[in-house]
């Protein structure tokens, strides 16, 4: 039938009016141009509905994708903005506890300051107590030294004492003799000479004779005596003497018990406000780490969103190129020399005891940094004699931080010698001393917990090892 409709169709669009005018005409025909008008224009209806339903179908379509692209595009924006959202609440919460950590570190910051400054008034103070004491150990060594002499010129008049008093019994008892001769002369009478036999003129000068000797001898004995009164009378100042300087080094060793007493004390406080301090660096430390690691999160985090943002700009500029432009885009998200250099194995070491640190050896300073000895560390008895390691002159002699009561002694040529960490320092800035002479007294000052003498040699200014320039006797 289809096949009949779609010629007649066209059969009767190509006759226009002149079909409709026969079927006029012609009765039994103008059923069938009824029937193929009506058919031509139901299939014409049909042809345009199909038309319609094609062209709705690619609209459909079309509007479908398009649908889809934007329900994808707003997924995409949705997910993206969420997750900007997330990532820039995390933000602000990491640079809320950044804020709170700089806040903590600058407390901590503060606190170290101040137990600082009262660390270098703790420090101040003890070097004030080792200074005095080293004035104390000082002084007392003085009237050890005096009370030493007057006790040698005690015993040097008491022996002299006894001399004069040896020659005055000896001298006394010639004059006796001499008077009871003079005496028993004087008794004898004239008769009696010369029925002796004896000759006048020789009995008269023995008798002048005993009379000189008896003067001669008084004269001894009057000097003897005047010389055991003056002996006798120093003898009473010196012991005086003794006396007062017993007196003065008891005040003075008094006064050096109650300066060590303040000196542990304020050793004491130094160690506390140093394991204070130590405490303290270590949790501004730890939280400068912590700053740290956090502030590289979130520049991590500043970087993710940059590209993200990035990211998102490309493929919003890639989905611009790809859609109409009616369309909208979705948005997502050196060697010695000279006269000091002859003297090379031949010094003598400063102190007796154990070498604990030797030159060029790792050692670890109070920041726990490690660092080299630049000299000797010797572990020795408190108060033991500290020596001139050879002829010098004394060119420093006082307490320095970190070193205690220190002396330095110039050898010409560019030469020093060190001595730290004294407890007492005996000689002064100008003084000129031998070898082998003491100059100072074993100590921990300056901050040692054990008493020793760290000594160091150099030559313009650079350290050099001092352990093959030491003799060994």
């Amino acid at each position: 039938m289809r096949l009949i409709a779609r010629p007649l169709g066209v059969f009767l669009k190509a006759l226009g009016l002149a079909s409709a005018l026969l079927c006029l005409s012609v009765s039994p025909l103008s059923q069938y141009c009824g029937v193929g008008e009506v058919y031509a224009q139901t299939t014409q209806k049909k042809t345009n509905a199909k038309k319609t339903t094609r062209s709705s179908a690619k609209t459909t379509t079309k509007r479908t994708v398009a649908q889809k692209n934007n329900s994808k595009t707003a997924t995409k924006k949705t997910a993206a903005k969420s997750t900007d959202e997330v990532s820039e609440k995390r933000r602000n919460e990491l640079q809320s506890q950044q804020k709170s950590l700089q806040e903590q570190l600058g407390s901590l910051k503060k606190q170290l300051s101040q137990a600082e400054a009262s660390q270098n008034e703790a420090s101040d103070a003890l070097a004030a107590s080792e200074e005095a004491i080293s004035k104390a150990n000082r002084r007392l060594r003085e009237l050890s030294t005096e009370r030493t002499r007057v006790e040698k010129r005690l015993k040097e008049l008491r022996e002299q004492e006894l001399s004069v008093s040896g020659q005055l019994t000896s001298a006394e008892k010639q004059s006796r003799a001499i008077a009871r001769a003079q005496f028993l002369n004087s008794r004898r009478q004239s008769w009696q000479t010369l029925i002796a036999g004896n000759n006048p003129h020789e009995v008269a000068r023995d008798a002048a004779s005993l009379q000189y000797f008896a003067r001669a001898q008084q004269q001894a004995v009057n000097q003897l005596s005047k010389q055991q009164a003056g002996i006798h009378s120093v003898s009473e100042e010196t012991q005086s003497k003794r006396k007062e300087l017993a007196n003065i080094e008891a005040n003075e060793k008094k006064g050096r018990e109650q300066l060590m007493r303040e000196q542990q004390t304020r050793k004491q406080t130094l160690e506390k406000l140093k394991k204070q301090i130590s405490e303290q660096r270590a949790s501004i430390d730890k939280l400068e780490r912590d700053q740290q690691r956090l502030g590289q999160l979130v520049a991590n985090i500043d970087k993710v969103l940059a590209q993200r943002k990035a990211e998102a700009e490309r493929r919003a500029q890639q989905a611009r190129k790809k859609q109409p432009a009616s369309g909208k885009v979705s948005v997502g998200g050196k060697t010695p020399s000279g006269v000091f250099a002859k003297q090379k194995g031949k010094l003598l070491m400063p102190a007796l005891g154990k070498i604990t640190g030797r030159y060029g050896q790792a050692r670890a300073n109070v920041s726990g940094k490690s660092t080299t000895w630049r000299g000797l560390m010797i572990q020795a008895r408190q108060g033991s004699d500290v020596l001139a390691c050879a002829n010098g002159q004394v060119v420093f002699s006082d307490w320095l931080r970190g070193f205690g009561n220190l002396i330095i002694v110039d050898h010409g040529d560019g030469y020093l010698s060190i001595y730290a960490n004294n407890e007492s320092l005996y000689k002064s800035v100008g003084d000129k001393v031998t070898r082998g002479e003491t100059i100072a007294s074993v100590g921990n000052t300056g901050g040692e917990e054990r008493p020793g003498l760290y000594f160091e040699l150099r030559r313009n200014g650079q350290p050099f090892n001092p352990l093959p320039w030491i003799g060994k006797d």
